[in-house]
């Protein structure tokens, strides 16, 4: 697959590039399809959805970050729970909020569930 190998003038693979265009993006950002297409400097849809597919692994086992899809838009980025507080090896948490209230509400439970708020 085309992806793998180095095809850039920079020597890196797509794989390679979109990883390090995503390793220290937060939680719960939305990458739409655009962003994706700069970070790649391309804008053939087709390849930008494989690329994620093989940065996903990547992102995953370095960074544990993630990439879910949003029909129609692009990625959220998801992340994997630390070790010691995931209920199953590799267990990933996401959300979503439509409103400021439910983003709070989202945010209170994070920060209860993280320890976040134990000082």
């Amino acid at each position: 697959m085309e992806y793998f190998k180095p095809k850039r003038p920079d020597g890196k693979s797509m794989r390679e590039v979109m990883v390090e265009g995503l390793k220290d993006c937060d939680y719960g950002t939305i990458v739409n399809y655009k962003a994706l297409g700069d970070i790649l400097t391309i804008s053939d849809k087709q390849k930008i959805q494989a690329t994620v597919r093989v940065a996903n692994r990547d992102l995953l086992k370095f960074y544990q970050r993630g990439l879910r899809n949003i029909p129609g838009v692009g990625y959220r980025i998801s992340y994997r729970m630390p070790e010691q507080q995931a209920p199953w090896p590799d267990a990933m948490v996401e959300g979503h909020a439509n409103d400021e209230a439910n983003a709070c509400r989202l945010i209170s439970i994070a920060m209860q569930a993280s320890g976040g708020w134990a000082d």
